[in-house]
């Protein structure tokens, strides 16, 4: 988490470590609706069979103009990196035809 928080590069010097939400559903939505006005940076972990539907939610959410970093496997051989809006992010993970695995 600290690594993903590093590379971020996002304004500000304090972060909410949400852990993991709800699976799926109403109170996953609720307990983003909770979270969507804190200041500060918001970290979530997710399993990669959730991503898309966690990226989309956050998008309907948090708005899609919303700046967020998509990190993957960091510190280890196949690390990725993706800092885009939701929005963006939202349109790269439907167009994805790669099966996403690893820590999220």
């Amino acid at each position: 988490m600290i690594a993903a928080l590093s590379v971020a590069g996002f304004p500000g010097s304090q972060f909410h470590f949400e852990g993991f939400l709800p699976p799926r559903g109403l109170r996953r939505r609720e307990r983003l609706s909770a979270l969507a006005p804190r200041p500060e940076i918001l970290v979530f972990y997710e399993a990669p069979t959730r991503l898309g539907q966690l990226i989309r939610d956050l998008g309907h959410i948090l708005g899609p103009g919303r700046q967020a970093l998509l990190a993957r496997e960091l510190t280890k051989l196949h690390e990725t990196v993706q800092r885009a809006s939701l929005g963006v992010l939202a349109q790269r993970w439907e167009g994805s035809t790669e099966p996403v695995r690893g820590e999220i």
